[in-house]
């Protein structure tokens, strides 16, 4: 066999030129990495656990500081939009942030008849949120954890059934509603799975996102003694089904 310096030149050179070509030792468009790296928007939705633990108090009059605890739950349906970007490393971590927008239906209902008989409806109604993404490539599926920061707007309303004292009739005591925005810190996680050709994502997530406390005043009418306040203490849980699309 005979070599030439020609060939001891050429040869090499080809070999390395292949090395650092994009279709060589790299991922390319349908690598389970490559299908999360980028930016997707989308739409999500599933259901919402609400539950609320709550102390109340008559203040002053003839029932002085007595405070009473109770708690409000349910679950209703939830819907809404994200979008977010990410990037992988080494073919098996990622990082990212995501930011979303949500409407939930959730409406926590009580009936209280210690101090009056009364009606306390608690609503959380459109929400925002930022939050991180990181997790890790595992085949073709991304296992995440997401924390991040909410902000929501609540609905606090209550209603007397023109009863002053249980048992005994009074004066019309009118009807009260509150909406304001409450912060809280949001931890979840979840699983995303690239499809047709990395174009789209789908995925399943669960988030629990913990508010900080609220009170809610009913203002008592003239000549009446004794707001009626009550303290929250609200926790949502979700479950959300996601589907996004790749912009680039």
């Amino acid at each position: 066999m005979k070599f030439s310096v020609k060939s001891l030149i050429v040869a090499p050179a080809c070999m390395l030129i292949a090395s650092h070509s994009p279709t060589s030792g790299q991922p390319n468009n349908d690598s389970p990495s490559k299908g999360h790296s980028g930016i997707f928007v989308g739409i999500q939705g599933g259901s919402i656990l609400g539950v609320s633990k709550n102390s109340r108090v008559r203040l002053g009059g003839v029932f002085g500081y007595n405070w009473t605890h109770d708690s409000l739950s349910g679950t209703n349906g939830i819907i809404g939009g994200q979008a977010f970007m990410g990037t992988t490393y080494c073919n098996m971590y990622y990082y990212g942030m995501e930011a979303w927008a949500n409407q939930s239906f959730l409406n926590l209902k009580l009936k209280d008849n210690i101090y009056f008989a009364e009606t306390l409806k608690l609503k959380v109604k459109e929400s925002y949120g930022v939050a991180a993404r990181i997790g890790i490539i595992l085949g073709p599926s991304l296992l995440y954890l997401k924390p991040g920061v909410v902000i929501s707007k609540r609905e606090i309303s209550s209603k007397f059934q023109g009863i002053y004292i249980s048992g005994s009739s009074g004066p019309s005591i009118p009807s009260h509603k509150s909406h304001k925005y409450m912060c809280g810190f949001a931890l979840g996680g979840g699983l995303d799975l690239p499809i047709y050709h990395n174009q789209f994502i789908i995925g399943a997530e669960v988030n629990g996102i913990f508010y900080q406390k609220f009170k809610y005043i009913h203002p008592m009418p003239t000549g009446i003694t004794g707001d009626i306040k009550t303290k929250f203490n609200l926790n949502t849980y979700t479950c959300l089904f996601k589907f996004s699309y790749k912009l680039y």
